[in-house]
């Protein structure tokens, strides 16, 4: 089990690179194939959400969010993809108080 966390870490790992380099197609493959093995389910369905933003599909960049969002634990985490989602969803910047 051990050495499939580490493969699917190398993976994200890679995508990441890829997706900083603007090379989002391959970035996008990567992050797909990951999605398949059903692991770090709401990082990528996070980074699925950014790259798909790339390139123009912002219902699609919704859905990952959305996704990302339930699949999320955390608070803090759970609060900045909300924060995320009112962004794409109206285009208009969180403001905090």
């Amino acid at each position: 089990m051990k050495k499939f966390h580490k493969r699917v870490k190398e993976s994200l790992n890679e995508a990441r690179k890829l997706y900083e380099l603007h090379k989002y197609k391959e970035a996008s493959m990567l992050w797909n194939a990951a999605m398949e093995l059903e692991a770090y389910q709401s990082v990528l369905t996070y980074d699925l959400a950014l790259v798909t933003t790339s390139f123009g599909e912002r219902d699609k960049a919704l859905e990952f969010l959305s996704k990302a969002k339930t699949a999320t634990i955390e608070p803090k985490q759970r609060q900045r993809l909300m924060q995320l989602l009112t962004y794409f969803s109206t285009g208009k910047k969180w403001k905090f108080r």
